[in-house]
């Protein structure tokens, strides 16, 4: 249960991260979800390597300060970072795996946004 909670706190603190960061860049959003996802992309990589290298923790286990940090926060703040992530642990062990998974995520990804577009004409 603690683990929901740590995550569930972090990933508030990052979605109020981004919502931060969106404000400063009011009327252009593009800017402000690119800067978002190369922050993430930077933070997420950097983290990861530190944790797996360290086995950093604070008050928290190392797996706790992984889950608040990098599932929670970052999460929260952006997907993308999560999803590069995902596909570099992919590529460790199946190149073909993780160009699989990278293909599969953006075709399914955009077949899934044209059917939610398509079926608000219905509406």
């Amino acid at each position: 249960m603690l683990n929901f909670i740590i995550v569930f706190i972090g990933g508030g603190l990052g979605s109020l991260s981004r919502y931060g960061v969106s404000l400063l860049f009011t009327t252009h959003k593009s800017v402000a979800t690119l800067l978002v996802n190369i922050i993430g992309c930077f933070l997420i990589a950097t983290l990861d390597g530190l944790f797996k290298k360290y086995h950093i923790h604070f008050i928290l286990t190392s797996e706790q300060t992984r889950l608040l940090f990098i599932m929670g926060f970052l999460g929260g703040f952006t997907t993308y970072s999560s999803f590069l992530l995902d596909f570099f642990n992919h590529a460790d062990t199946s190149i073909g795996i993780a160009i699989l998974y990278l293909g599969a995520s953006i075709f399914l990804g955009l077949v899934a946004f044209m059917i939610g577009v398509n079926l608000l004409k219905l509406f």
